[in-house]
């Protein structure tokens, strides 16, 4: 039994590392091609052409932690509703 599983193992793993290597070309290949930018396409990273985000618009003031909570319990918002 302990013949069959070390040749198992040991026949096992060469093609598992064969097939890793094998595979890193091939992304490293896609990587290049895809980091290049082409030409009419504006490239994400530069900051200049980047639009702001969008920032929520709220009807009602944000309700702090330690002030009563506003479903009207007489406790603080952190023990009512904010946990």
């Amino acid at each position: 039994n302990k013949d069959i599983v070390s040749f198992l193992l040991k026949s096992g793993l060469p093609s598992q590392v064969n097939a890793r290597q094998e595979q890193n070309p091939k992304l490293q290949n896609t990587n290049l091609q895809m980091s290049r930018p082409e030409s009419g396409v504006q490239n994400p990273n530069n900051p200049q052409q980047q639009k702001p985000k969008a920032q929520p618009i709220r009807a009602e003031e944000k309700v702090n932690r330690n002030a009563e909570c506003p479903c009207g319990s007489g406790k603080k918002y952190k023990k009512c509703h904010g946990s």
